[in-house]
């Protein structure tokens, strides 16, 4: 063995010194360290999660757009955000009658109006809903049943109702006491398009009615789990993938009909109706929840959710410019589950893409300072603002 193998042989022999650990200050650095690095990377993550969260409901939007066009070139026309089925088709306006205390007794529930203005309401939306379902439905009949409950009543589907209706179709009914009628919705909830008949193409899908199976395939593709009926009519709304089953909130759409008439009355949810899970508006300094109005041109008043215009909402003497003058809006609450009061969106061009619009009127005849109000309308996910409003 020669020497330098002799020595490393002793050194590898020799014991260890004791080993110097950490001091407490030591490791209070390094804690500290991570700890700052934790909190750079947390906002950073989690920021991250938001935006493919919201990225992934802007693609369902476009998703939705595509379906829309599609709508469009087979029935002519965008698809109303109001509608009212009267399933005898008669569709009349006389006062007397139950069709109009129907309509009635919807907008003086659900909003703001009362006199001429309420009178004014009620017939412009029977004469549209009828205009609209002759013109996507000339050939049919004139009764149509549509649930098959062997009676003939009305329906109202507000604008995330009908965005569900007109792409999706009409739910499967079941008929659990097997007497040749349906009696019940099957959920979760199945869209079935329109039946093939030109004749009865309100027909609901029955199992035990061969006239009923051959149908049109739905328009856009509904995830079952999404489909929410928010007021137990049996005609379901579509929730965004944002928040838990508790602060679910539904695609918003308003139709411009053609020709810049939005009507912020297709989508007024009334937020004290009890157990209602949209009733959430913005919370003032004490917590309490108000329901906060928007004044639209003709001072005609609404309670979100509202469409969105490019200048002041109520101008004096003209009407509002809208969003999307000649087709549609749809929106998203967006994370915080607020829809806010709606109105002027300027464009995110613009250093105030929502400006402030000085006071809003609660349902209690309060007035409160606006600015704050639209602060929740900043992660509104829209089909004109690519992506959140702000």
């Amino acid at each position: 063995m020669n020497r330098q193998t002799h020595t490393a042989a002793r050194r590898s022999e020799a014991p260890a010194g004791p080993r110097r650990g950490f001091t407490l200050i030591e490791l209070l650095v390094v804690i500290s360290i991570i700890g700052v690095l934790a909190g750079l990377l947390l906002p950073a993550i989690n920021g991250a999660v938001r935006a493919a969260k919201e990225s992934a409901v802007a693609s369902e939007i476009t998703l939705m757009e595509q379906a829309l066009a599609s709508f469009k070139t087979r029935m002519g026309d965008y698809p109303p955000s109001f509608v009212v089925i009267d399933e005898s088709g008669n569709y009349s306006t006389d006062p007397t009658l139950p069709l109009y205390k129907f309509v009635g007794q919807h907008f003086s529930t659900n909003g703001l109006m009362s006199g001429t203005s309420l009178d004014n309401q009620i017939i412009n939306t029977i004469q549209r809903s009828q205009r609209y379902m002759r013109k996507m439905f000339p050939r049919a009949q004139q009764v149509q049943d549509i649930n098959w409950n062997k009676k003939i009543d009305f329906k109202i589907l507000e604008g995330d109702e009908a965005l569900v209706f007109f792409l999706g179709g009409l739910p499967e009914f079941s008929d659990t006491d097997n007497d040749g009628f349906s009696d019940t919705v099957v959920e979760p909830f199945s869209l079935t398009g329109f039946n093939k008949r030109p004749d009865k193409p309100l027909f609901g899908k029955r199992p035990s009615d061969s006239q009923t199976q051959n149908r049109d395939t739905p328009f856009f593709e509904f995830k079952a789990e999404r489909l929410v009926d928010f007021d137990g009519d049996g005609f379901p709304s579509y929730i965004d993938s944002l928040g838990t089953d508790e602060e679910s909130r539904p695609y918003v759409y308003f139709s411009a009909y053609g020709s810049n008439s939005y009507d912020a009355q297709d989508c007024s949810i009334n937020p004290f109706l009890k157990d209602n899970p949209l009733a959430v508006s913005a919370d003032d300094s004490s917590g309490t929840t108000l329901a906060f109005v928007q004044a639209f041109g003709g001072g005609i008043k609404s309670t979100y959710p509202n469409p969105y215009t490019t200048g002041p909402a109520n101008p004096q003497g003209r009407s509002p410019a809208w969003q999307k003058p000649q087709s549609y809006q749809i929106i998203s609450a967006g994370a915080d589950r607020k829809y806010g009061c709606g109105g002027q969106f300027a464009g995110k061009t613009k250093s105030e893409p929502l400006p402030g619009i000085g006071f809003l009127l609660d349902m209690t005849g309060i007035l409160t300072p606006a600015e704050s109000v639209r602060s929740f309308e900043s992660d509104n996910i829209t089909n004109f603002s690519q992506g959140r409003l702000n």
